[in-house]
């Protein structure tokens, strides 16, 4: 039996788009199986095109990890090109080496560009450093993290507070902006500053 040139173009069409789909799905996997993502009842899906509960994705360049999230649950949109994500854990994996491990009630991830808004009681820790903001910003091809609201950051030798707060993860540099509070601890004393 012969297909016609036309017919097979349209079977080869669909297979892919299928094919697409599929990956999609399965690059928001569940992290302890790596099982398919279990889809949510279709009264939670308005408006998405998928949405799945126990979820894990990992962003590489060139081979290397540059960031990794886990998730509660997560709802993609193919037209806004988003992810909305609820109970959150992000790493990330600056050039110098190290983990920045962050947590939040919520994202909202560009699946264009890998930027990133958590919200929601937002911890951010590092090398024995805790911050707490309640929203925070990551600026994927600049590594950049920020909280446009007031943070504290507390560690072994200092806790300090300020109106907002820019981190480069490749350089290794925190600035805080406007009413910066703290202390510095030398030799077990706290120094004002």
């Amino acid at each position: 039996m012969r297909y016609s040139r036309s017919f097979v173009l349209k079977i080869l069409g669909a297979a892919l788009f299928l094919a697409l789909l599929l990956w999609m799905g399965l690059g928001l996997r569940h992290p302890d199986n790596k099982s398919a993502p279990v889809a949510a009842p279709p009264s939670q899906n308005a408006g998405f095109d998928i949405v799945c509960r126990g979820v894990h994705h990992e962003a590489k360049r060139q081979g290397a990890l540059e960031w990794a999230l886990d998730a509660k649950k997560a709802a993609y949109s193919r037209e806004k090109n988003t992810a909305l994500l609820e109970q959150v854990a992000m790493d990330f994996f600056p050039k110098k080496g190290g983990k920045v491990h962050a947590t939040a009630n919520q994202a909202d991830l560009d699946t264009a560009t890998n930027d990133a808004k958590l919200s929601g009681s937002v911890v951010l820790a590092y090398a024995g450093y805790t911050l707490r903001a309640s929203q925070m910003e990551y600026t994927h091809d600049k590594k950049l993290v920020a909280c446009p609201v007031p943070v504290s950051i507390e560690g072994p030798h200092l806790r300090v507070s300020g109106n907002s707060m820019q981190c480069d993860l490749n350089k290794g540099e925190t600035v805080l902006h406007g009413n910066i509070t703290g202390y510095i601890y030398l030799n077990g004393t706290a120094s004002k500053k």
